[in-house]
């Protein structure tokens, strides 16, 4: 109920953007449904926008046209929806199809004894390296949590990449070049 008062209380000062944090956050599924057609509702108007932050991605699917991944303080990507939905792609396959080349084309990528499964945004070259993978229609949690994956992941090898280096570099007085992970761009 204070959600519903806090946006009729913006509403009624004619306002041309509302900025909300989590505005369905704690709200039973019809209250979500309401709150998410009045600011649907709101947003007919011409000049008009929303802008809020959620964890709940099915409220993503169903009012934005503009997405923007933020994790810990970094712009991971901002996009139009239906554009990054599109772009992004799961696949799946016999992990035996993955090489060292195949697999830089992937956000994030589990890798099991009876195959593999990853999301990419190079779906075009993934078909050319490994043809004979099943492909599927991703939804915004998975492409937001293969991002956040990623970034996690290379955080990780950064800092082991740092550390050899360091090591290397003190016990055999060289320079050791640490590079960072390079994701392709269709």
């Amino acid at each position: 109920m204070k959600a519903k008062f806090a946006l009729a209380l913006a509403l009624s000062h004619q306002a041309e953007l509302l900025i909300m944090d989590e505005p369905t956050d704690g709200l039973d599924p019809l209250m979500r449904k309401q709150l998410l057609e009045i600011m649907k509702s709101f947003m007919k108007t011409d000049g008009r926008s929303v802008f809020f932050s959620t964890h709940i991605t099915s409220d993503l699917d169903k009012m934005a046209d503009m997405l923007v991944l933020i994790n810990n303080g970094k712009i991971i990507f901002q996009e139009n929806k239906d554009e990054l939905l599109e772009r992004h792609r799961l696949v799946k396959g016999d992990r035996a199809s993955l090489n060292p080349q195949s697999k830089d084309f992937f956000l994030h990528l589990d890798i099991t004894d009876y195959g593999f499964s990853g999301i990419t945004n190079c779906v075009d070259k993934v078909r050319r390296v490994i043809p004979d993978v099943l492909i599927e229609r991703v939804t915004i949690e998975d492409i937001m949590l293969a991002h956040v994956e990623r970034e996690k992941d290379h955080v990780e090898l950064s800092k082991k990449r740092l550390s050899y280096c360091k090591k290397t570099f003190l016990q055999h007085s060289y320079h050791c070049c640490c590079t960072t992970h390079v994701f392709c761009d269709e």
